[in-house]
């Protein structure tokens, strides 16, 4: 769905697990749900707005020790709140 804003919010129950913005930010929040299902959410908003990048869990889901990554050779630790500008890891 569309905020007011103009941002785009994929949605799992009640989390946001990513919004993207009209300046093709996009933010990206587990909500503390660690599972293969949220996994699963983000990797699909993923595939929406950014081809290529996708989270990927080292081990267990369940662990929590995700990354980001762009299948090219960049990785970054998944964190709840993490930005992504234009297909690459923001502040």
């Amino acid at each position: 769905f569309f905020t007011p804003a103009g941002d785009k919010v994929f949605r799992l129950h009640d989390t946001d697990v990513a919004l993207v913005r009209p300046t093709g930010e996009v933010l990206l929040n587990s909500g503390g749900w660690v599972t293969s299902q949220t996994l699963r959410a983000i990797n699909m908003s993923l595939r929406a707005c950014l081809p290529g990048w996708h989270v990927v869990a080292d081990g267990p889901v369940s662990n929590g020790a995700w990354r980001l990554t762009n299948g090219r050779g960049f990785a970054a630790p998944f964190f709840d709140g993490m930005m992504l500008v234009g297909g690459t890891q923001a502040d």
